[in-house]
């Protein structure tokens, strides 16, 4: 048990990296070139133009820069004589995941309208809050990254039971949208970042992407609601 909930640790601490140096990448945040004492925290911004003139093979680079200075304050265990090779893996997989999905985004023609913005609406008898990790706009489009759980994640989009994207759908959906059909609902996704996969029910999210069979979101709000 000791050894899994250690494992379960270092798997949180690189997603947590992961996570924060694509932010900061779509946020076109800079960090100091030598590793500090301190983690310099950036400030959180909804500009669309937030990154727009950072090419994949650029944010490959700056993913291994940001890499190299961040983690060893955020993820000290990583940095541990021992954890080396996955040390290595999980600089890589992130330096892939900043390329792709950069690529993705310039294929696509969309633009950034918020990262990690909170948003609120009344709904399922509280105040709802959610915090979205990347919503994209031209076409608007919503992607929640997760650093592992392809497998399950798969089964909750597919069965129409991603209560957590459906949510960030809903929080997000445009001003006067009725709500009486699926259209009117963004679409969402999970974004897998230790495989590079995205997990959606629409091909209308990004680029090249083909949905899996499942139902839609409005159906998921709707089981929610009811």
């Amino acid at each position: 048990p000791g050894q899994t909930a250690a494992l379960d640790d270092l798997a949180r601490l690189q997603g947590k990296l992961c996570h924060e140096i694509i932010a900061r990448l779509l946020r076109g945040v800079a960090v100091p070139m030598a590793v500090s004492t301190e983690v310099p925290r950036a400030t959180p911004t909804s500009t669309p133009s937030a990154g727009k003139d950072l090419s994949a093979d650029r944010a490959k680079a700056e993913a291994g820069r940001l890499f190299d200075v961040l983690g060893p304050k955020m993820a000290a265990p990583l940095f541990q004589p021992g954890n080396e090779t996955l040390r290595t893996n999980c600089r890589r997989t992130t330096e892939r995941a900043a390329h792709d999905l950069l690529d993705l985004l310039r294929r696509s023609g969309q633009s950034v309208k918020s990262m990690e913005q909170q948003y609120s609406a009344a709904a399922l008898g509280t105040n709802l809050i959610g915090v979205p990790d990347l919503v994209l706009d031209k076409p608007m489009a919503i992607l929640d990254f997760k650093w592992s759980g392809y497998g399950y994640r798969k089964k909750e989009v597919a069965g129409g039971a991603a209560y957590q994207l459906a949510c960030y759908s809903y929080l997000t959906r445009p001003v006067g949208a009725t709500l009486a059909t699926a259209t009117d609902f963004p679409p969402a996704a999970y974004y897998i970042l230790s495989n590079n996969r995205l997990l959606t029910v629409t091909d209308e999210i990004l680029a090249e992407i083909s949905g899996l069979e499942g139902p839609p979101l409005s159906d998921t709000w709707d089981g929610l609601a009811h």
